[in-house]
């Protein structure tokens, strides 16, 4: 699909980058506390053992390479997306739903920009009547050498960016990840001049802080209002 794929990266340094994640999202302090390796995976064979279901609500953590995994404060919402194999929640512009992906802005507009395009289509699509939903946004360091959209032609860009079909830029992703390219930084599609980058490796990020509660979406049964709590 793609050769000569490290001519079309490029190093991405975001202080912060910008996620969001619904509010109320656990985090796991007990794993935040570790120092290391051994103590991590000490620790998630036991609460994996002694509480499966917090195992199912957590993802499955084992899946992430031990040299790509992050230790604590915040390593959670790092870790958490890229535990999401195979679940409604993988399938993704970049994934096929086989790997988990961390998803992250430039940009707080374009965080929303983007989030408020999924959230309105799930609401419209399952006829969802007015509510409001609270978001909180996790803010962390991103520096990694990038798989870059822009860079590549003009017919891979135009496929990868689609705004309606996801099959080509999930191949994409599949291909850049299995040549160990640590994510793709590309332009957002529902906000326009904003960037994007979707992440493979919870190692190239270093959370700063979450901003709980930061955010509402407020749905009237046909669109959202984003209002800064």
């Amino acid at each position: 699909m793609l050769g000569g794929a490290l001519s079309y990266t490029r190093d991405v340094g975001w202080s912060p980058s910008w996620r969001i994640i619904p509010a109320g999202v656990p985090r796991f302090n007990r794993l935040e506390a570790v120092r290391n390796q051994e103590e991590y995976d000490s620790l998630i064979e036991l609460v994996n053992f002694t509480d499966p279901t917090r195992r199912s609500e957590r993802g499955d953590i084992f899946s992430i390479p031990p040299e790509e995994r992050v230790f604590g404060e915040g390593s959670s919402f790092l870790m958490y997306p890229f535990t999401l194999c195979d679940s409604v929640h993988s399938h993704t512009r970049f994934s096929d739903g086989s790997f988990g992906v961390y998803y992250c802005a430039c940009l707080r507009e374009t965080a929303i920009g983007e989030t408020v395009f999924h959230k309105e289509k799930f609401l419209q699509e399952h006829s969802v009547p007015p509510t409001r939903l609270e978001s909180s946004i996790v803010l962390a360091d991103l520096r990694a050498n990038l798989g870059d959209v822009e860079l590549m032609e003009q017919p891979i860009q135009e496929k990868a960016l689609d705004p309606d079909s996801y099959i080509f830029p999930q191949g994409l992703g599949g291909t850049l990840r299995g040549m160990g390219i640590p994510g793709i930084v590309y332009p957002s599609v529902r906000h326009h001049g904003g960037f994007c980058a979707a992440l493979f490796k919870p190692s190239v990020l270093r959370y700063r802080e979450i901003l709980e509660n930061a955010l509402s979406y407020i749905w009237d049964g046909y669109s959202i209002q984003v209002v800064a709590d």
